[in-house]
This record gives C-alpha cells, sequence and structure tokens, in this order.
C-alpha cells in the first residue's frame, strides 16, 4: 500500500512511512501524558522512538544490509540504555522542572501547545535526525568502508562518554550533601555538558557511517539540525539558565568550555564553547 501511494522510490516510501509511524507514536505519548499528568513520557520517548522507527523501516525493507544493521544496532544500544536511565530519573525526581515551568506559562491553553510544542516539535526532530537511518534503508550496499569502520570505533566513544557523563551525574546527585551544588569533577571537569557532546558524537558518526557517496552528504543535515537544537534550543542554553543559580557557576564557566573540552595542559582557563 504504502509503494502504491508514494512509488517505487524506496527514500520516499521510507520517508512517509516514517512521518505516518512518528505521528501516531507521539500522539499516543501525548494521550499517556495526559493520563499520567507527566510530560517526562516525551523523553522517554525520545530514547525509544529511534529503535522503534529503524526496526519498523526494516521490516518493511526488503533489501536488508549490513550497514543498515549495524546503524540499528547501534541506535537500539543508544536509546535502551537512555531510556532506562531516563525512566530511573524520572521516578526519583518526578516531571523535569522544564515541563512544570511550561504548564505554569501555558496554564490558559496548555493542552495545546503542549502538542505543539512539544509533542509534535519532539516529533519533526526525530523524523530530521532520523534521515539518515531512512536514507541507508534504499541503499544497496553490503560494503563496510575503512571511513564507516572508523565512525563505528568514534560512536563508542561518544556512547561511553555520555554513559560515563550520566552515571557521574547520578551517583552525584544521589548524595543530599551536593544539593545546591555543581558537579565539577570526572567528565564534568572537561566539558559543562558532556552527556550532550556525547550525544552530538554518536549522532554525527551516525550520519557519517550512512554517507555512502558524495551524493549523499546532504544527510549530514540530521547531526547538524541536532546540534543546532543542542546548543542553541532544548539543551546548552535551557541548562546553562538552571546552572548560574549554583554557586561557583561563574568559576566553572570561566575554566570549563560548555561542550568541547579543552585539553591543553597547563591551562587555567578555558573559552566559552
Amino acid at each position: 500500500m504504502v509503494e502504491q501511494i508514494m512509488g517505487y522510490d524506496p527514500f520516499n516510501m521510507f520517508l512517509f512511512l516514517s512521518v505516518m509511524i512518528l505521528l501516531g507514536f507521539f500522539v499516543l505519548l501525548f494521550g499517556v501524558s495526559i493520563f499520567l499528568k507527566n510530560n517526562n513520557v516525551v523523553d522517554l520517548g525520545w530514547g525509544l522512538g529511534f529503535p522503534l522507527l529503524a526496526w519498523m523501516i526494516y521490516f518493511f525493507d526488503e533489501n536488508v544490509t549490513s550497514v543498515q544493521m549495524i546503524l540499528n544496532t547501534l541506535v537500539t544500544i543508544w536509546g535502551l540504555r537512555l531510556t532506562i536511565y531516563l525512566a530511573i530519573r524520572s521516578f526519583k525526581a518526578g516531571e523535569d522542572w522544564r515541563y512544570r515551568n511550561l504548564r505554569k506559562s501555558w496554564y490558559q491553553n496548555y493542552y495545546i501547545n503542549a502538542f505543539l510544542k512539544i509533542y509534535m516539535l519532539q516529533a519533526i526532530s526525530m523524523l530530521i535526525v532520523t534521515l539518515p537511518l531512512i536514507y541507508v534503508a534504499g541503499i544497496d550496499s553490503n560494503r563496510i568502508s575503512i571511513v564507516q569502520a572508523t565512525f563505528i570505533l568514534i560512536w563508542t566513544i561518544g556512547f561511553y562518554l555520555e554513559s560515563l557523563a550520566d552515571l557521574q551525574l547520578y551517583q552525584f546527585k544521589s548524595n543530599s550533601e551536593n544539593n545546591g551544588r555543581l558537579l565539577t569533577k570526572g567528565v564534568w571537569g572537561l566539558s559543562r555538558h558532556p552527556n550532550y557532546l556525547g550525544e552530538m558524537i554518536m549522532w554525527w558518526s551516525v550520519a557519517i557511517i550512512s554517507v555512502s557517496d558524495l551524493s549523499s552528504i546532504w544527510v549530514l543535515v540530521a547531526p547538524f539540525f541536532l546540534t543546532i537544537m543542542i546548543y542553541k534550543v532544548t539543551g546548552v542554553k535551557l541548562m546553562e539558565k538552571k546552572l548560574k543559580g549554583y554557586e561557583g557557576y561563574i568559576d566553572y564557566m570561566r575554566k570549563t568550555r560548555a561542550v568541547l573540552p579543552n585539553l591543553r595542559l597547563g591551562s587555567q582557563e578555558a573559552q566559552v564553547a
């Protein structure tokens, strides 16, 4: 049926399929959030949505390749770990402070604003970030190049960095003596947002692995979009506003970059990235 609607172009077919899956998925999440009165479900959906989309495309794809299987596996590992971490954090802390603030500012038209500005925005963002996975599904290639193999290894570095950053932050916050204090040790001493750095490394790696030739370099728009979102919209910008209220933030900002680490030995100050 999908082929009849979109023709036989694999990319258009899988793009259409992805739009339908994401629309249904995020409408479902919105309904669950109303029932639970908690928008943290959309964060869990961010972790689960990518593996769901990747394997749904795999299910409909008649020409699965080794590159597609590798990317699906990487995305699944990332998504499941992130979902488990966010679920544990959400159970312990309740609804995220960002969503609590939005409830207050949108009190007159809360449900409309939440649906459009949280859930549909997340769906559109996921569709853009998933473009490399959609593109790979239509490519007939089982050969793994040296560049692709290299970025599979680089992806593991990003995964380790994000996982370690989340673990260190969770352990730090679990100690009540650290309430109101900044975590400035471990990987958080190299970057103020090492978790975001790890995520960007992973998604840039996924996109580069999916590039089959120069004509497909356009898929890099996906990690570029994610990078802009992390820096300017949903990640660093929001967290920096919160961090400013912590004692020692000015000194931390002066010595530690926002995202990109300063690895120069002997340096006492770091530029703000």
